[in-house]
């Protein structure tokens, strides 16, 4: 069963968000990256995470969500499962948002690292990262 957790830093600038995403598609760590709503590049996924936020004027707080997804040693998942585990419990939790799911393979434990751009592309709504919020992403998770 995965353990899902927020990252203890939250993305409120642009250089944040840059050094986020290049440590989770470092080469050195990973086996996989998917791009959810988005594509390209982490330069051109920088691009489209702005212009969706400054279209619905979100360009201010907290710009994305750095998510982890941790699975203990002994669950005995290879990284496809991982990552493909991580791309579902994405498109389910964080649906009309753009997202970049990461699968590393650098520690003992296989785990995702999932940002989210704050801003809803329908709704242009943020996306709250809150005690509640939490509890259903995990209750999705779980039912996978």
């Amino acid at each position: 069963m995965a353990v899902n957790q927020t990252a203890e830093n939250k993305i409120k600038t642009e250089a944040g968000l840059t050094e986020a995403l290049a440590y989770i598609t470092n080469p050195a760590k990973i086996s996989e990256v998917s791009l959810i709503n988005c594509s390209g590049s982490n330069s051109n996924t920088l691009d489209q995470f702005r212009l969706l936020r400054l279209a619905f004027n979100q360009n201010n707080g907290i710009i994305s969500h750095h998510f982890i997804q941790s699975f203990s040693p002994n669950d005995n998942v290879t990284p496809e499962t991982v990552h493909r585990f991580g791309v579902e419990y994405a498109k389910l939790c964080f649906p009309n948002y753009q997202v970049v799911v990461s699968t590393h393979v650098d520690k003992e434990h296989l785990h995702n690292h999932i940002i989210v751009n704050s801003c809803n592309m329908i709704t242009g709504r943020k996306y709250y990262d809150n005690k509640e919020t939490m509890k259903n992403n995990r209750a999705i998770s779980d039912k996978l």
